[in-house]
């Protein structure tokens, strides 16, 4: 075996076989590593390395296309040109060339396959591509909302809205809408508007990152099921969807999250707020899943970027300032993804 490598490809022959990886295919690293720092010489096995990361990112591409058509002979994704196969392809190859689990893609389409619109399911991808579709490790969507500096929604509405607070006690809630960090928000289904063609219209609203720091005053982090996914508009590029339920996972000072896959969500805490919570008696997790989020030290103790989307349901725990901590030591937390579904049958994990 014969192998030829530089900064733009690599080149692996044996008698009549030639394999050609450039540089921008995700197996690249892997074979680099394996012939350089390995010192690998069996051809049979650079030939396995670029074949299990092709083959595994085909079959992503075909599950989520399986996945989004249904049982849609028509197909609402190719009549309506949204880019599933596009935005799949370019997430695995990104997770591949990581050298990343698949498997954080794959609890996203089994999300996805609970979802009860094929238009909704479809019409997913274009937010995703919008938004740089960032997953959490189960599968969760993550987006951005704003809300005022009180923590309540901008816009109030007329529907009514459930809040289920971090201790498990909850409220419905119609105008504007308070979203403290750990909260499950969530309205019944048949009240979000489906058509993509209604600009503003009824709906939990989550932004990407641009969208939703062009209305900021305190922008949060919130993930979403991707079953819980009901319309994307048609304005705005895609940046914005209309969901029955969210969770607020932190708030967020700094930039646009860039990982694929996320474990952890830093944020700036309302240090009074949790201890007051970590008082509490029977305070312990009731998830049946969640998102680990770490309270530590933030970069910058005087400076905040507070945003805020403003399209429709928001909002936060009323606080106006923010403690910082002199300690080293990162706390951290579960934070619940709720228990109470927008559509309870499907449901049953």
């Amino acid at each position: 075996m014969r192998a030829f490598i530089d900064a733009n490809s690599i080149i692996v022959t044996e008698g009549d076989d030639t394999v050609m990886v450039g540089s921008a295919d995700p197996a690249y690293r892997n074979v680099r590593t394996y012939l350089v720092d390995d010192h690998g010489q069996d051809f049979a096995t650079v030939k396995s390395l670029v074949e299990v990361v092709r083959v595994t990112v085909k079959a992503a591409v075909a599950e989520a296309v399986s996945v989004v058509d249904g049982n849609d002979d028509d197909a609402y994704r190719v009549t309506h040109g949204d880019p599933v196969a596009e935005t799949v392809l370019s997430t695995a190859l990104r997770l591949a060339r990581e050298t990343a689990d698949m498997a954080p893609l794959g609890a996203f389409l089994r999300r996805l396959e609970r979802n009860p619109s094929a238009a909704s399911r479809s019409q997913l991808f274009g937010w995703l591509k919008a938004g740089g579709f960032v997953l959490t490790t189960d599968g969760l969507i993550v987006g951005y909302k704003s809300v005022r500096n009180d923590g309540f929604s901008a816009h109030a509405g007329r529907e009514a809205v459930t809040v289920v607070h971090q201790d498990g006690t909850s409220e419905t809630i119609t105008g504007n809408i308070p979203y403290p960090v750990g909260a499950t928000v969530w309205m019944d289904r048949d009240l979000v508007n489906p058509d993509r063609h209604s600009a503003c219209s009824v709906g939990l609203h989550v932004g990407t990152y641009t969208y939703a720091s062009d209305f900021s005053e305190q922008m949060l982090v919130v993930l979403v099921d991707p079953a819980d996914v009901v319309s994307v508009p048609a304005d705005h590029n895609a940046q914005k969807m209309r969901v029955c339920r969210l969770t607020v996972a932190a708030r967020h000072d700094g930039e646009q999250i860039s990982d694929a896959v996320i474990e952890h969500i830093r944020t700036v805490p309302d240090f009074e707020a949790s201890d007051e919570y970590a008082r509490r008696e029977g305070n312990k997790p009731r998830p049946t899943f969640g998102v680990v989020v770490s309270f530590g030290d933030s970069d910058d103790d005087d400076e905040y970027h507070e945003d805020h989307e403003g399209d429709e349901q928001q909002g936060d725990q009323p606080c106006d300032e923010y403690a910082g901590s002199d300690e080293e030591e990162i706390e951290e937390i579960v934070v619940p993804l709720g228990e109470t579904p927008c559509v309870p049958e499907q449901w049953s994990l």
